[in-house]
């Protein structure tokens, strides 16, 4: 039946509100993959999230991913962020995370370079069609042009981290970081055999990311009136941020 009515062409009736109130409802219910799947089964995924449907069937490097499927690696990615949260706008994040891989050449394949790039026009022609509110998006916007960062954030230099972090505006808003690091968790937990593996990047980005916090901008600035406080506190972070990776690295060689 759902067959026949996605045949029909009915869902090209639907308003685009109802389209996406129907998608957030399913991503607060305990198993939003399973909505995924069924909208897959009934052909009605490639017409309500293209982006998303058009992964099925791209292969990826079997070295990092068992499933190879880009598609399946979704649905894997979806439960496994299910089972470290409820926040729907996490759960969209890792649903729309890869889908610059389904704008990978065909000759490319099955190596996606540039993926995250080319998944910020993707999600762009999502938000032009679908009403998604806007947190969703942004946070959205930085799982898919960073995730690939923070799963190597043990090698990242102290400058390329400092970045980051501007990049997430996690001085202002410290709560996004913890919402980025469950989408990337679940991500790299998103694959075959994969799901119980330890994740440790989250700590590691989570223990800079404090130290930082932890800086006296006040205090700072008084100490040094005459210069000017955007080079100053970026300094001071750099400094602290160097600091912390160096602690880190010796304690990971004892």
């Amino acid at each position: 039946y759902m067959r026949s009515i996605v045949k029909s062409g009915e869902l090209d009736t639907l308003v685009p509100e109802r389209i996406w109130k129907e998608l957030d409802l399913s991503l607060k219910t305990y198993g939003p993959f399973r909505f995924l799947e069924v909208l897959r089964d009934c052909n009605a995924l490639q017409v309500i999230l293209p982006e998303v449907d058009r992964l099925f069937g791209i292969p990826q490097p079997e070295k990092y991913h068992p499933e190879i499927d880009t598609g399946k690696h979704i649905i894997l990615s979806m439960k496994e962020a299910r089972k470290l949260t409820d926040d729907p706008a996490v759960l969209y994040a890792t649903l729309v995370h890869d889908v610059g891989k389904g704008l990978t050449p065909e000759e490319e394949w099955p190596r996606h370079i540039v993926h995250e790039q080319r998944g910020l026009d993707a999600l762009k022609a999502i938000e032009k069609r679908l009403p998604v509110p806007k947190e969703y998006a942004s946070l959205a916007r930085l799982v898919c042009e960073h995730h690939t960062k923070l799963h190597r954030v043990q090698e990242l230099r102290p400058q390329t981290l400092l970045k980051l972090l501007e990049s997430l505006d996690a001085f202002r808003r410290p709560e996004r970081v913890d919402k980025f690091l469950l989408a990337c968790e679940a991500d790299a937990r998103g694959r075959t055999g994969l799901e119980e593996r330890e994740y440790p990047q989250s700590a590691y980005f989570k223990t800079v990311h404090t130290a930082v916090l932890a800086i006296d901008n006040g205090a700072l600035l008084a100490d040094s009136p005459s210069a000017s406080p955007q080079e100053i506190i970026a300094h001071k972070r750099l400094e602290v941020i160097k600091q912390t990776v160096a602690t880190l690295r010796g304690n990971a060689d004892e």
